[in-house]
């Protein structure tokens, strides 16, 4: 197929509604090496009645504008191009640049197979991803909540991290805040499953219409454990106004609490 690639205006030019928005700091570092190195590879675009519309290269051309470019290299497809082929060209260009994670891609593999009759297996083959990445990619997708994903896209936590998150079901929003807000490496990720998988013994302490439940691992021994919650009983008695938050916490921070 010929491709006819030119300078277009960017007057021309109008984002692909269906492409995920960047973020200022992507659009941002996209400027940054334009206004280096200049333009390395030319955007995707079709010819249509209101002009060119992206099918690749949102970020460069955001960038573009925000450096006030007048111009940018288009390769132009095809007004023929059928929307499930817009959709592989722009997966398939952005793979290669790196700029999506397994969340988004999980997403264009949905929405790839939607457009083309495939099956989800398919569409991610035609995509040319293998089989073990096609499965934790809609694994992460699946498991992932919509609040979730859209606060590690904003974050930029993609690929095997997001993976690993989405294994967390039951204390998902608090483990992908924690991620977020601490900056966790993989590793640190892999430690906090493993303490998980060693389990622990679960206490509950009720008063009145209110519940304290505490988890300590199994290594703890049970007269240790008795002997805490004898002080702690205690603690409650002595001092009316000692809350249950406060409690919990010194609990945690003496027994060592795994979840």
């Amino acid at each position: 197929m010929q491709l006819l690639i030119k300078l277009a205006s960017l007057s021309r030019i109008f984002p692909n509604p269906s492409l995920r928005d960047r973020s200022q700091p992507e659009i941002e570092e996209m400027a940054a090496s334009l206004n280096a190195i200049g333009q390395i590879s030319p955007i995707g675009v079709i010819e249509t009645d209101d002009g060119l519309k992206i099918i690749y290269g949102n970020t460069r051309f955001l960038a573009a504008k925000k450096l006030n470019w007048e111009k940018l290299e288009v390769r132009i497809y095809s007004a023929e191009t059928t929307p499930a082929e817009c959709m592989r060209l722009a997966v398939c260009e952005n793979t290669v640049r790196e700029q999506m994670n397994f969340v988004e891609l999980a997403d264009a593999i949905h929405e790839y197979a939607k457009l083309s009759g495939l099956t989800l297996a398919a569409a991610g083959q035609e995509l040319n991803y293998r089989q073990s990445q096609i499965s934790k990619c809609l694994k992460t997708d699946e498991r992932l909540t919509t609040r979730n994903k859209k606060k590690l896209l904003e974050a930029g936590i993609g690929g095997s991290l997001a993976y690993l998150i989405s294994q967390e079901i039951k204390q998902q929003d608090q483990l992908v805040d924690q991620v977020i807000a601490e900056k966790w490496s993989r590793k640190q990720l892999e430690q906090y499953f493993r303490r998980k998988r060693k389990g622990g013994t679960r206490f509950e302490f009720r008063r009145g219409g209110g519940k304290l439940a505490i988890e300590v691992p199994r290594a703890a021994t049970q007269e240790s454990i008795l002997q805490l919650l004898k002080d702690f009983a205690a603690t409650l008695k002595k001092n009316a106004g000692f809350d249950l938050q406060t409690a919990a916490r010194r609990i945690k921070e003496q027994s060592h609490v795994v979840s």
